[in-house]
């Protein structure tokens, strides 16, 4: 919407309120579920890298377009401790480690974290940091 908008404003207001509802399909860990939502996330992306592309703005929005394709594999990453899981998120934009590590707009702690799970040890780190918080 925005590349079609002839103005762009902010205004510090929320217009909507989260309700967390148990039950819901955001909530479930229902194996079903969690493929729906990295499936629409995927989908989501692709369209937004699409449409950015299609107006020739790929160059220009690059470290948004990596951005935004980080958001969706971590997306992936907080389901690790489910089966197959691992596997979906080294399979899912390969090619964005490179990126990750040479981007100036990417955070040491997002590094660190995209590190340990590239290695395989996310679930593990998590559950120690479980502990170390009680």
């Amino acid at each position: 919407l925005a590349l079609y908008s002839s103005r762009i404003e902010y205004i510090p207001r929320p217009f909507y309120k989260y309700r967390h509802r148990v039950g819901s399909i955001v909530m479930t860990k229902d194996r079903v579920a969690i493929d729906k939502r990295i499936l629409d996330n995927l989908i989501n992306h692709k369209l937004v890298e699409s449409i950015i592309s299609d107006h020739g703005l790929s160059e220009k929005y690059f470290s948004e377009l990596i951005a935004l394709r980080l958001i969706v594999k971590n997306s992936i990453r907080f389901y690790m401790d489910h089966r197959g899981y691992y596997k979906l998120w080294r399979q899912t934009y390969p090619d964005l480690t490179i990126s990750i590590f040479k981007s100036k707009h990417i955070s040491w702690r997002t590094r660190f974290a995209y590190f340990i799970t590239y290695i395989g040890l996310y679930p593990i780190f998590m559950k120690l940091k479980e502990k170390c918080q009680k």
